[in-house]
């Protein structure tokens, strides 16, 4: 089963996207297939129910889009902001 979903990444060419066939294998398609259910609207003891788990392990797997989490942090990391130095100097931003 490996050595196919090695071999599938290989044909895929997703090494060109960072997905590379050593860091790949059967363990994937549990992560991914919580991820799946989790855009598909499954609920947290759904995914666990689904992927056999035991304990909490799964939630290491299922998170929200960087995008998502993100949004607007651009924009406020930006804003001027007052601060002292490593000298004890104080610079005002404007």
């Amino acid at each position: 089963m490996r050595i196919g979903i090695r071999a599938a990444v290989i044909i895929l060419l997703l090494d060109k996207n960072g997905i590379l066939p050593s860091r790949v294998g059967t363990h994937s398609f549990r992560a991914g297939g919580a991820m799946a259910l989790k855009f598909a609207g499954a609920d947290r003891d759904d995914i666990k129910k689904m992927g056999r788990w035991s304990s909490g392990n799964f939630l290491v797997y299922i998170h929200d889009p960087i995008a998502d989490y993100s949004e607007g942090w651009t924009k406020q990391m930006s804003v001027p902001r007052s601060y002292y130095n490593l000298e004890g100097t104080f610079t005002e931003e404007e």
